[in-house]
């Protein structure tokens, strides 16, 4: 399993969650429980289910793997022409795809005791 094939079961479950179960009242980021606790409304898990889902896509396209997008302004390889980091590409798609992994690995660190989490990603 890849870091974002990872990343994106976790926000699957994320999103799953937010939508079930739970109450839908207020509209502000937080919520009381009955215990008195503060939790996350499920409007907001979803928009940072949201915002995650977007990094995520943006460090694939770096890569190259959604072809036809850019990254910076600059045109991002195929697939087929940068299949790894080490293919000769531009010092910026990179450096992009460098800072992208390093965001990546900061996202999974809440995720850190599924069992699927791979310790090599820890930061």
């Amino acid at each position: 399993m890849t870091l974002t094939e990872f990343l994106t079961a976790r926000l699957d479950e994320d999103e799953e969650r937010a939508g079930s179960g739970w109450s839908h009242d207020g509209d502000g980021r937080w919520e009381r429980t009955d215990e008195g606790q503060s939790i996350l409304t499920p409007r907001a898990v979803l928009a940072e289910v949201e915002a995650k889902r977007r990094i995520v896509n943006d460090y694939l396209a770096c890569l190259g793997t959604n072809p036809g997008t850019s990254v910076a302004g600059h045109p991002v390889a195929t697939a087929a022409t940068l299949p790894v980091l080490e293919v000769a590409a531009s010092t910026v798609q990179r450096g992009a795809a460098i800072a992208f992994e390093r965001v990546l690995r900061d996202l999974a660190l809440p995720y850190a005791d599924h069992p699927d989490c791979d310790p090599g990603w820890k930061p």
